[in-house]
């Protein structure tokens, strides 16, 4: 719990799209931070399959300080040098302690900070697979590795920051280096056909693989390759994704649920997404159905935002 402490919470939250408040609760609680991220993840995605809209973020509620608009708590805290997490628990504490609202506790932390600046951090410099830089943030962004997924990894394997990147940036090799797996080509393929055929009726078969062809628009059609990699899993392979761009794909992989990000030994972007399968023929169909409309509905928009020249969201 003691190295819990020193992870920045509300980073953590962001990258595995889970809410601060919930993980921020559940770790204070006693949980680890494997299980708190874990307990958050479960609700996160029982929330979207119930078709509930996440409930609005205080992360995200308009707030006025000294004749400043800012559009939320912490981009207020970050205007006066505090971080987001210490301005969280201490606008928890003045509530707790002086029974206001959440607003008139958040301008006395604006306030505080103000009237007694945060104490500046120095910049420590980190040597990285042989390269110096002037701090984790710099190593963090020239990388291209999440801050909060170095926090995570130092708590979970006590690890100094350097042997955390250094970890974090081995394992986005690998996973940037497409492994081909001989599909799977028993009894349960066979009886998922006519169910994939429904589902894909614009289709042809190499070997054990399903090639389907989709146009989302007059301008996009996707490829994308359907198969086994074993008796339980089927999985969607994208390509000829021209519209991402290489650098893009470890922050794409960050945002977006159920979709990941690749290059393979071309060094073309694709896109994979897996489907546990269970027991039922009907329930696999759903799942399938489920999962090809996500994954097109964000390959639209990435697609849309990069036609027109918008930033990725």
């Amino acid at each position: 719990m003691k190295q819990d402490r020193r992870v920045n919470l509300a980073e953590i939250a962001r990258t595995y799209n889970i809410k601060y408040s919930m993980l921020y609760q559940r770790v204070h609680s006693g949980l680890s931070l494997d299980d708190a991220i874990t307990v958050c993840e479960q609700a996160r995605d029982a929330r979207k399959a119930s078709g509930r809209s996440r409930a609005p973020s205080s992360y995200h509620v308009p707030i006025t300080f000294n004749g400043e608009n800012y559009a939320s708590f912490a981009e207020a805290c970050h205007s006066v040098g505090l971080s987001e997490q210490t301005g969280y628990v201490q606008r928890k504490r003045i509530m707790d302690r002086e029974g206001i609202s959440k607003e008139a506790a958040a301008l006395k932390v604006l306030q505080a900070a103000t009237e007694h600046p945060p104490a500046q951090r120095f910049k420590k410099p980190i040597t990285v697979l042989g390269v110096t830089y002037e701090s984790q943030n710099q190593a963090a962004r020239e990388l291209n590795i999440p801050l909060g997924s170095i926090a995570a990894k130092r708590a979970r394997e006590h690890l100094s920051i350097e042997a955390a990147i250094e970890s974090l940036y081995s394992q986005k090799q690998a996973d940037n280096a497409l492994t081909y797996r001989i599909p799977f080509s028993g009894q349960i393929w066979k009886d998922l056909q006519p169910l994939l055929q429904e589902i894909f009726p614009q289709h042809r078969y190499e070997s054990s693989v399903l090639i389907a062809d989709y146009r989302l628009t007059d301008e996009l059609e996707l490829f994308c390759e359907v198969f086994m990699p074993d008796a339980q899993c089927l999985s969607f392979r994208f390509r000829h994704l021209n519209f991402i761009s290489p650098s893009e794909i470890n922050s794409l992989s960050a945002v977006y649920y159920g979709i990941k990000f690749i290059l393979n030994e071309s060094e073309e972007v694709e896109a994979l997404s897996d489907i546990i399968l269970g027991s039922r023929l009907k329930s696999n169909k759903i799942l399938i159905q489920n999962a090809w409309t996500h994954c097109c509905a964000v390959l639209l928009k990435l697609y849309s935002q990069k036609s027109e020249g918008q930033e990725w969201s």
